[in-house]
């Protein structure tokens, strides 16, 4: 729905320095300034300065913004990502349940921006923790684990429960975590004890729970706790456009991380970032053969490549 990328093209920060000398904020604290949104040069300079002594390294020209463009500050980045979803969602009826990982930034950020939505029961807000770093065969035992739990609790064998429909078992799998969730204080971690591969030994901190919410509805939102969807897109990002690939680590260079494309301008980076978003909410069909702005009411077909070019 929204996709911030950390760079202002517009501004330099020799700009930004200048922007905050003419305003006499360059001694102010960032936190009262009128332009604290980007990264001035003396600040940027500092920050590198600090790297390299933290490094061990004596100078730090390898280390640098690009060419064009300044660096936005990442909590300010954070709140306006929050901002400009109100704007797209914040008149909407339906119930809402924001799930990140556990960025102080964006706790605060949305705890703020959506707080009449918060107040009034309408959104929920879920922060989330799992082992990223477990093999193929570590979360294949996890999830049996989970498994044969559940097979326990409910008295189904393993090919009962595969039998069932997905929205039944859902239902199944939400009472069962309810009775759980009936002992648990509220605003506490909690363990979800049936994980899927992708989140393996899953703990959710709902941050919106209060004694007033019911055991069940809890367990709803543990179980839509996931940020499997997010990350599934990142991978697919990052796949798919080689410029936004992770760097290759060295296993025999002590560790040293190498980037083998990178682009001279980072605003074309930004402009395929927006083109991606749209191909995969408007144009990319899913297993059933809708698409995410399909799922949602947003439009009633895809959009082809024969529409576009």
């Amino acid at each position: 729905m929204e996709a911030s990328f950390q760079l202002d093209p517009e501004i330099s920060p020799a700009e930004a320095e200048a922007q905050a000398l003419a305003a006499n904020e360059d001694q102010v604290s960032t936190a009262f300034r009128r332009h604290a949104r980007v990264w001035t040069k003396s600040e940027f300079d500092a920050y590198l300065a600090r790297l390299a002594n933290a490094a061990g390294l004596p100078e730090v020209e390898e280390y640098g913004l690009p060419a064009s463009g300044t660096m936005l500050r990442y909590d300010m980045m954070q709140f306006a990502h929050a901002m400009r979803l109100r704007d797209h969602i914040g008149d909407t009826d339906a119930p809402l349940i924001f799930v990140m990982d556990g960025d102080a930034g964006l706790r605060q950020s949305f705890t703020a921006v959506f707080q009449p939505e918060v107040s009034a029961g309408r959104a929920h807000i879920a922060v989330i923790d799992f082992k990223k770093a477990m093999t193929n065969d570590m979360r294949n035992c996890v999830v049996a684990d989970g498994r044969a739990d559940l097979c326990a609790s409910t008295g189904l064998t393993h090919a009962e429960l595969s039998l069932i429909p997905s929205e039944f078992y859902a239902e199944i799998v939400d009472e069962e975590v309810a009775i759980r969730l009936a002992w648990e204080p509220a605003g506490q971690w909690f363990r979800y004890p049936f994980p899927t591969k992708s989140e393996p030994n899953k703990r959710v901190l709902l941050l919106t729970d209060h004694p007033g919410l019911g055991a069940r509805e809890k367990a709803k939102l543990t179980r839509l706790a996931t940020l499997r969807s997010v990350d599934s897109y990142f991978h697919r990002f990052r796949s798919n456009v080689r410029f936004a690939s992770r760097p290759l680590v060295s296993t025999n260079s002590h560790g040293r991380v190498w980037g083998r494309h990178h682009l001279y301008d980072p605003v074309v980076l930004s402009k395929l970032v927006e083109i991606y978003r749209f191909y995969h909410n408007w144009m990319e069909p899913g297993v059933d053969g809708k698409t995410p702005a399909m799922r949602i009411g947003l439009a009633r077909g895809r959009v082809y490549e024969r529409d576009l070019l």
